[in-house]
C-alpha cells in the first residue's frame, strides 16, 4: 500500500513540476543471480528503466552537458554486481560512475582492485570518491572529515593514476562545513541524496542533486524523469542536510 501511494504521489508531482530537464538517477548495485547487497536491482527491472528513460527521449551520456534531455547514472558503494552485469554495460554502451568506500575494495561483496581495474580500463566505467568508511559526516569532527575525504580520493588516485576530484556524501548526510572541506582538498563535484534536476545545484555550484530509482517500477520511474519525485524535495533537505 506505501509504495502505490509513493507512485501516485510522484505521479501528481510529475504533474506540478513536469519537465525534461537532465538528472542524475542513482542504484546501489545491480545483480543477475548473486545479490550482493539488499540494496541491488535486478538487471530485468534496469533494463526496463533504460527502456523506459530511451522511450522518454533522453540520452545517457558519462557527463552532463546539456540543461535538457540526458541522464548520467550512479551507483553507490562499489559492490560486485556491476562487474556481474558488466556484459551488459557494454553492450548497451552505459556508462556509469561509481563511487568507492575505499575501506571496502576487496572485502567481502565489493569490488577487488584488479576487478576495478577492468572496468576503469575500458573508459565506460569512472571510479570517485565515497570516504574511507562511509560514516556520516556530519557526526565527524572536522579532523575526521578531512581524514575520510583525503585517504579516499589518495587510495583511488593511487590505484588510477588520475585525478579524483568527485564525492558522494555517505548515507546522503552533508552541511556547510563538509562542502568547505571537500572544496580545499580539491573536490569539484559533490552529490547528494536530494531529487531535482542537475541544473538545481544545492547551497553551492557544485553540489548536485540526485534522484533514487533502484526499487522504482516502471510506472514511479516515469514520474522521476519527469520531476515527479521533486514533491518530497523538501522533507528530504530537511533529513540530508545538516545546518
Amino acid at each position: 500500500m506505501k509504495k502505490i501511494f509513493k507512485g501516485i504521489a510522484f505521479k501528481l508531482g510529475a504533474n506540478i513540476f513536469m519537465n525534461n530537464e537532465s538528472k542524475i538517477i542513482f542504484y546501489h548495485d545491480i545483480h543477475k543471480n548473486k545479490k550482493y547487497t539488499e540494496m541491488s536491482t535486478s538487471i530485468n527491472l534496469f533494463k526496463k528503466h533504460i527502456d523506459e528513460l530511451i522511450n522518454q527521449g533522453y540520452e545517457l551520456v558519462s557527463t552532463i552537458t546539456n540543461d535538457i534531455g540526458q541522464i548520467k547514472i550512479q551507483m553507490d558503494d562499489g559492490f560486485r554486481g556491476i562487474y556481474d552485469c558488466y556484459d551488459f554495460l557494454i553492450k548497451n554502451n552505459i556508462p556509469l560512475e561509481v563511487f568507492l568506500i575505499t575501506d571496502k575494495i576487496g572485502s567481502n561483496n565489493y569490488l577487488s582492485k584488479s576487478q576495478i581495474l577492468d572496468l576503469f580500463d575500458d573508459n565506460l566505467i569512472t571510479f570517485s570518491s565515497h570516504t574511507s568508511s562511509h560514516l556520516n559526516l556530519t557526526l565527524c569532527n572536522e579532523e575526521k572529515i578531512h581524514q575520510e575525504l583525503l585517504n579516499s580520493k589518495f587510495v583511488i588516485e593511487d590505484l588510477l593514476h588520475e585525478n579524483i576530484s568527485s564525492l558522494c556524501f555517505p548515507m546522503g548526510y552533508f552541511s556547510r562545513k563538509i562542502v568547505q572541506i571537500a572544496k580545499n582538498i580539491g573536490f569539484s563535484k559533490m552529490y547528494s541524496s536530494i531529487p531535482g534536476s542537475y541544473k538545481d545545484t544545492i547551497i553551492s555550484s557544485n553540489v548536485y542533486r540526485r534522484n533514487l530509482v533502484q526499487f522504482s517500477s516502471v510506472f514511479e520511474f516515469k514520474s522521476i524523469l519527469n520531476g515527479g519525485n521533486r514533491i518530497v524535495e523538501n522533507r528530504l533537505m530537511k533529513k540530508y542536510f545538516i545546518k
